[in-house]
Order: C-alpha cells, then structure tokens, then sequence
C-alpha cells in the first residue's frame, strides 16, 4: 500500500508540473496573440489613413480636373468664334 501511495504520489507530482508548464505555454501564447492583434489592429488603423489620404487626393484631382473643363466650357460659350477652333486634347487634361 506504501508502494501504491508513493507511485501515485510520483505520478500526481509528474501531471501538477505538466500542466504549470502548460499553463506558462499558455500564457506566452495568449500575450504572443495579443501583440500580433495590436499589431494588425495598428496596421488596419494606418491603411485606413493611407487610403483615406487617397481617396482625398483622387477626389482634389478630379475637382480641380471638373473645374478646368467648366472654365473652358464657360470659356468657349463667352466667345463665339471659339466655338469652331479645337482645343487639344493635352491643353485640356493639364
């Protein structure tokens, strides 16, 4: 009976230091998952501003675009002889 007694002892000795160490993997592996979420969390957050800083500069970019065709719009109903000249196609899009 003493024999049985220290065998399990051994044995519940060998299981407690298993799961600390699996409770310490644990913990590493959760704060590990943490960082790489802070992370992606950040980098979502940057993308956002990066793209946020595009669409305003593709949407400045086609107003002041707009406001050039308007001007010469504008411009070619002031003057009616302008009506029959042609205006490249370069001098337009610059």
């Amino acid at each position: 009976m003493e024999q049985e007694q220290r065998e399990a002892e051994v044995v519940l000795l060998d299981l407690r230091r298993r799961v600390r160490n699996k409770a310490l993997e644990d913990e590493r592996l959760e704060a590990s998952l943490r960082a790489f979420d802070d992370a992606l969390d950040l980098q979502s957050h940057e993308l956002a501003l990066a793209y946020q800083k595009d669409q305003d500069t593709i949407r400045r970019r086609f107003a002041e675009l707009r406001e050039k065709v308007r001007h010469l719009l504008h411009r070619s109903h002031r003057s009616p002889a302008s009506r029959h000249t042609h205006t490249p196609r370069s001098k337009i899009l610059h």
